[in-house]
């Protein structure tokens, strides 16, 4: 006879559902005590609209089961794009002294519609029927083996590999004291040392900063799916596995800390690492997630300023509504920003996207390669630091216009409820063990540009990937 393993079937969860809709409302009338009299008109209504859709997709991925990857997505387009857009409107500030962006009625009405579309387009995508939550107490497929080798002999590979690169990468930094500056003095070491310029630019970068990072990070993730794997199995945690842990968690702090890199690249790997040594399925546990995402993104991150510098005027550490009128809150106003660049310039019928996708070809042989498309967007309204966001439906728009939004969140929203599937499925398939990096490194995929955080999520992806696949237990799909 063979016995089924016991199953929390996805009904609603009623706590968690009216905790959500609490929060919504509260939200909605925090967002209309900020849009003011703008309330009552159009901008108003599909701010308020684009907070309520946010809100629902946020409720869809709690109540049945948590859904990390639909839940970040929702909860940081939420925070990031959409409320602040509420004070941005009704205040009519903006960052970068731009006095004109918000005060023009047309723009903002087509950013805030373009923002709807995008967020329909993802929640149409991932509309999907429910799936059986399976607690990982509950998971009865065959464990995994107690020593995964071939995956062992793959982290070691990353890890010497990290170790080898070492004294050339630290000669380069200009000393091992220089990883712990802070990004701005970190940045202006390896331009004093010559790495970034010429043709070469962004290879440099990418040999002294991109690779060591995605290479530390990766050996980290991978060993803990190790730890995930002797957990699920009921096996302790190996002294070779230790020593593992130890080499990843030394290149991680050299290479990886979030000291001298930015918020997202630093924030969004330990996020991970959280969400896959405690895989998180219950709605009340997607719930506190949401809600820590808000705290930590309107405490914790304009807080991570201080590492941003070292001059004590320029560490933007506040928390209030000037943050939100600030460089950290500028998801809206770049959308608003990009619409004005295609109606000025046109669009770029895949540029920016194509030159993302192919980092890793140098500037030297491509000549024609587009800068991330946040550059050339701020450049053209004047703005005196022009290496900002751009937020992925912004780049869509700018490259396809309103098709390349729909298109391309319809198909993101599919990728991601796969994922989410996966993750509610099973603590053991290479689709679940990749859930966590995904969930959290979409925080940059959403902010972008893509030309500038592609190459690392991207190269931590691939080799994380490799990594799960070298396998010789795992199954080969979820």
């Amino acid at each position: 006879m063979t016995l089924q393993a016991p199953t929390l079937r996805p009904r609603v969860a009623v706590g968690p559902a009216a905790a959500v809709g609490v929060l919504g409302g509260a939200l909605l009338a925090i967002a209309a005590a900020w849009l003011g009299s703008e309330a009552a008109g159009l901008v108003g209504l599909l701010t308020l609209v684009n907070i309520g859709l946010c809100t629902f997709g946020i409720g869809r991925s709690v109540t049945r089961g948590t859904r990390p990857a639909a839940l970040v997505f929702y909860t940081f387009v939420l925070a990031w794009i959409v409320l602040p857009s509420a004070y941005l409107v009704g205040s009519g500030r903006a960052a970068w002294g731009d006095v004109y962006v918000m005060k023009a009625p047309s723009v903002t009405l087509a950013a805030q519609g373009v923002t709807l579309l995008a967020v329909a387009a993802f929640l149409a995508g991932s509309w999907r029927r429910p799936t059986e939550v399976i607690d990982e107490d509950d998971d009865d497929r065959p464990p995994v083996a107690v020593r995964d080798e071939r995956r062992r002999r793959y982290i070691r590979g990353l890890i010497v590999t990290g170790i080898v690169v070492l004294p050339m990468v630290t000669v380069l930094n200009g000393g091992l004291a220089n990883f712990f500056l802070s990004r701005s003095d970190r940045a202006a070491a390896l331009a004093a040392a010559g790495i970034g310029s010429g043709a070469s630019g962004a290879a440099d970068v990418g040999l002294v900063r991109l690779l060591p990072m995605a290479l530390a990070v990766a050996a980290l993730y991978l060993c803990l799916v190790e730890v995930r794997a002797l957990r699920h199995s009921g096996a302790p945690v190996d002294p070779a596995l230790v020593w593992l842990l130890v080499g990843a968690a030394f290149l991680w702090i050299v290479y990886a800390n979030p000291i001298s890199n930015s918020r997202y690249t630093a924030i969004a790997p330990i996020l991970a690492f959280a969400l896959l040594l405690w895989r998180w399925t219950r709605p009340r546990a997607g719930l506190v997630l949401a809600v820590g995402l808000l705290m930590g993104l309107y405490v914790l991150y304009p807080l991570a300023n201080v590492f941003r510098t070292t001059q004590r005027s320029d560490t933007l550490t506040d928390v209030g509504l000037d943050v939100i009128a600030g460089p950290d809150f500028d998801g809206f106003q770049q959308v608003a920003n990009t619409l004005i660049y295609v109606e000025r310039y046109g669009l770029e019928w895949g540029h920016t996207l194509v030159s993302a996708a192919l980092f890793f070809v140098p500037r030297g042989i491509w000549t024609d390669k587009s800068l991330p498309a946040s550059i050339p967007v701020a450049d053209a309204r004047g703005y005196s630091f022009t290496d900002l966001s751009e937020p992925l439906h912004a780049e869509l728009y700018l490259n396809f216009g309103v098709a390349g939004v729909v298109v391309g969140l319809f198909l993101l929203g599919r990728v991601w409820a796969r994922l989410d599937a996966a993750h509610l499925r099973s603590a053991t398939t290479r689709l679940s063990e990749f859930v966590p990096y995904v969930a959290f490194a979409q925080l940059g995929l959403i902010r972008g540009p893509l030309g500038s955080l592609t190459p690392v999520f991207v190269t931590t992806g691939v080799l994380i990937w490799i990594g799960l696949k070298r396998s010789s237990a795992r199954e080969a799909s979820s």
